[in-house]
């Protein structure tokens, strides 16, 4: 297998050299090594001018070793050419201070595809055009009503990933990213608001920059004359954006990890009731458009496309190969390697779409607020959530009625699954989640009115 024409820095390294590497050790412990190799473009416009652009290129590679129990783990970035040197650190590691509670095996299955592309060809992208498309979407809206500033942020690059173990599973993995965010000022006075949106994709031609820029500026100037509520139990109109946010905590409460370390409101919830009959998530591995489509993960054990809740039921966690021997369970694909050491993540998670358009939920709402964004997070052992509206607004007899500023909402996140009563059927991919809005009722929401 040749390695990606798009590669730098350590041309040799695939998935063959790499078996090669660890099965020809010579050393009594058993490997796993997995490389990454990162590319990223990034261009910054402040007021119509180009201010920043960065080109980064990042190699990391991570070693385990299990020996006589014991596991170490060691990281380079950038990695030594001479790549043998890495397995005999983590070797004498291993000896010298390495973890007993750690897992005993690596995986040893091989993968149904040793070489996973989320693209049929990388062609080096012309920076230039990039920034003039980013000046133009920009300049679009520079000089309409209200608007004080925009700010834009354009980023796209790949990323390769090999791996290979001692037990003869290898594989690789090359996948384009392309990213595009707009913050816009909106100013009526003394009266001043800000708002961001932000679109992704695997392909930079998919990006909609203008597209992306209008949704900021439309909510920017719509988050003007913004007042607080008095405080009332009411009904919450998620946007797709804050459904995903809000879900993604309680897909990091399904880790075994954050389970094991009694970090998690899902613990003990598995086959249980945990959310209205009307939710329907799962993990896809692949969604068209989606730059976080992964055939396996960082430990070469398949990814798979999986009901994570059905009919309101809760069925199953998600695990890497630690955390699924401890809890006496099969990985489910999910082992992926973070800033600090292997964990838990996931691929795309897809909530199925309702029916009704954002407009359309609001018009069934008597008293409550509509959420676009909210900074906060739950609470991880516990799930409770007071969460601040950075961006809504206040609804009433079906009509919004001004944008709302200090106003928070108070819930636990298990009360609020439960308490779903519409779905919508506009979804939105943003950050690795598609998500359509979401309708709760009986939510705490607590103003200064």
């Amino acid at each position: 297998m040749a390695p990606s024409p798009v590669s730098g820095g350590l041309l040799w390294v695939d998935s063959d050299s790499l078996l090669r590497l660890v099965k020809g050790s010579g050393l009594d412990a058993e490997f796993e090594v997995h490389y990454s190799e990162l590319k990223a473009t990034t261009l910054e416009v402040e007021k119509n001018v180009l201010k920043r652009f960065s080109v980064r290129r990042i190699e990391t590679a991570v070693v385990r070793c299990l020996r006589a129990g014991k596991l170490g783990v060691v990281r380079f970035s950038p990695p030594p050419k001479e790549l043998r040197s890495m397995l005999e650190h983590a070797y004498h590691l291993t000896a010298a201070a390495g973890s007993s509670d750690a897992q005993t095996h690596f995986a040893d299955k091989p993968l149904k595809s040793r070489v996973d592309s989320s693209v049929a060809s990388m062609m080096e992208t012309d920076a230039g055009e990039v920034a003039k498309r980013v000046l133009e979407a920009v300049k679009t809206y520079t000089g309409e009503p209200l608007i004080h500033s925009i700010n834009a942020e354009a980023g796209y690059g790949y990323r390769r990933v090999v791996g290979a173990n001692t037990n003869g599973v290898s594989g690789e993995w090359l996948g384009c990213f392309e990213n595009f965010s707009a913050e816009v000022s909106s100013k009526r006075g003394e009266d001043q608001a800000s708002a961001s949106k932000s679109h992704e994709a695997s392909d930079l031609g998919a990006l909609r920059f203008e597209d992306t820029i209008g949704e900021a500026v439309k909510l920017s100037r719509g988050m003007l004359g913004a007042a607080s509520t008095s405080t009332f139990t009411g009904t919450v109109v998620l946007s797709p954006e804050a459904t995903g946010a809000l879900l993604s905590s309680v897909v990091e409460a399904l880790s075994g990890i954050e389970i094991l370390k009694g970090r998690s409101f899902m613990a003990g919830k598995k086959a249980m009731q945990v959310a209205s009959p009307l939710l329907r998530m799962r993990e896809e591995v692949r969604v068209d458009g989606s730059p976080y489509n992964r055939g396996f993960d960082d430990e070469l054990i398949e990814t798979a496309t999986k009901p994570i809740i059905e009919g309101g039921e809760l069925k199953t966690y998600i695990h890497n190969i630690y955390s699924a021997e401890k809890m006496g369970e099969a990985p489910t694909g999910n082992g992926f390697i973070g800033p600090q050491d292997l964990g838990v993540g996931t691929t795309n998670i897809v909530v199925d779409a309702g029916k009704g358009a954002v407009d359309e939920l609001i018009s069934h709402v008597r008293r409550g607020v509509y959420l676009i964004r909210t900074g906060d997070r739950p609470n991880p052992a516990s799930g409770d959530l007071s969460a601040m509206v950075s961006a809504g607004y206040y609804v009433e007899e079906g009509s919004i009625k001004h944008p709302l500023k200090e106003t928070m909402i108070g819930v636990n996140i298990l009360d609020l699954l439960r308490s779903i009563v519409e779905v919508g059927g506009e979804r939105v991919m943003l950050w690795g989640y598609l998500t359509p809005p979401i309708v709760v009722d009986g939510v705490k929401i607590s103003g200064r009115a």
